[in-house]
């Protein structure tokens, strides 16, 4: 991952797009990068579909309610980040949230997508799921931004199946731009063994693998793990944790204090590119610090 040149941050003018505001600022300073902003309006035509007189007054208004919009915005964020409202880079446009926030930042080319989990607490709300579909559908790297805490280790969850490993790369990149530690984890899930049933009547039950066979599965993967941080000239931790994998992330996290939680996703295209996966899903929905999607088959510059 290198250091992004253009980042484009989505505002609600919420709770959620504030720290997101505060955020993406933040990286932008770090990195010396532009920063701009984009805010959603949603489509009148489908909010008065059986109301077509409500529809055209609302598209009549449309260009004072965008111009009202982009002052709200330009102001909140100038208060937020004390840049002069006259560099600031703000995009408003109509359409679904997500839809607006992709088409934006692949028309600017933009290397990171921040967005804001919603409401008040840590949960995934209304921007949440918003980032959800970002994330399926962003050519870019997208930061999840929710309360954390302000210090800690970055933690990489890796899979150890693309041997490139640049979900490591990036979430080292990444802790080095923010001066923290770099934590990497992979989680082994525990397999089962199928058996045929006695009467040859297709599959039984299943039995676990031994003590020694789950001791051995751990330190393979460990050894793994250290190899790639060598190979990568990366110093950090490395964790190997059994169980369910969204869960084990989520709870190491939180045990570490992590500061940003780093995950991977296959694909840029088709159908690979809008499924995002149970697993990575469940770790942005549950995860109590911030968290950084990273692709890891993606073309140009980015990982």
């Amino acid at each position: 991952m290198k250091s992004p040149r253009l980042i484009l941050c989505a505002t609600d003018l919420r709770a959620g797009g504030d720290r997101a505001v505060v955020e993406a600022d933040a990286w932008a300073r770090r990195h010396d990068a532009s920063l701009a902003f984009v805010h959603a309006i949603p489509d009148p035509s489908r909010m008065h579909v059986l109301f077509p007189q409500f529809a055209h007054k609302a598209f009549t208004e449309l260009p004072e309610l965008s111009r009202r919009l982009a002052d709200a915005v330009a102001e909140r964020v100038t208060k937020l980040t004390v840049r002069a409202s006259a560099e600031l880079d703000i995009r408003v446009d109509v359409g679904s949230p997500a839809a607006v926030i992709v088409a934006v930042a692949e028309e600017m080319g933009a290397d990171l997508v921040v967005v804001g989990a919603g409401g008040e607490d840590t949960s995934i709300g209304l921007l949440g799921s918003v980032a959800l579909r970002v994330v399926q559908h962003a050519h870019s790297p997208v930061l999840l931004v929710r309360p954390g805490p302000e210090r800690g280790p970055v933690l990489v969850a890796s899979d150890l199946s693309d041997p490139g490993f640049p979900a490591i790369a990036a979430g080292a990149f990444l802790a080095s731009a923010v001066g923290e530690d770099l934590t990497v984890l992979h989680v082994a899930e525990l397999p089962t063994v199928p058996l045929p049933s006695p009467d040859g009547a297709g599959l039984g039950l299943s039995y676990g693998l031994s003590a020694s066979d789950l001791l051995s599965l751990r330190e393979a993967a460990r050894d793994s793990l250290v190899s790639a941080m060598t190979r990568l000239g990366l110093k950090g931790q490395c964790l190997v944790e059994q169980g369910i994998p969204s869960v084990q992330v989520v709870g190491c996290a939180r045990r570490l204090g992590a500061r940003l939680l780093v995950i991977g996703t296959e694909g840029r295209t088709g159908l690979r590119r809008m499924l995002l996966g149970s697993t990575a899903e469940q770790i942005l929905r549950d995860a109590s610090c911030p968290v950084m999607v990273v692709r890891l088959h993606s073309q140009g510059g980015h990982p």
